[in-house]
């Protein structure tokens, strides 16, 4: 089970910090890939492009065990795909799709 820790932030202004701290899961691959965003959303931004990313924070800490930043007031893909398509829904598109196209109806 995962261990959810937070934070108090000593900045007066500043926002709790919350982790979810993962042992048995190799999160050297999610590392990788949120690097890569990160890197891909600042070629983005250059040419004019940008896409509203929000690469959250993740480190491997060692083989099998590692922490995530959480994300305040995030929808996850799982519960997108089950609340607009049911049990089936990771396997298919369409969900989040529609679930997009509803967060962003002026198509920005």
């Amino acid at each position: 089970m995962p261990l959810w820790a937070t934070f108090e932030n000593s900045d007066s202004l500043g926002q709790p910090f919350s982790i979810i701290f993962k042992l048995g899961d190799d999160l050297r691959q999610d590392m990788l890939t949120l690097q890569i965003l990160r890197i891909m959303d600042q070629f983005w931004k250059k040419d004019g492009l940008d896409l509203q990313m929000s690469v959250y924070g993740c480190i491997s800490t060692g083989q099998a065990e590692g922490m995530i930043e959480v994300v305040p007031n995030a929808t996850t893909t799982g519960r997108i795909q089950k609340e607009y398509s049911g049990a089936t829904g990771a396997f298919k598109k369409e969900p989040l799709a529609t679930w997009l196209q509803q967060q962003n109806p002026n198509g920005a």
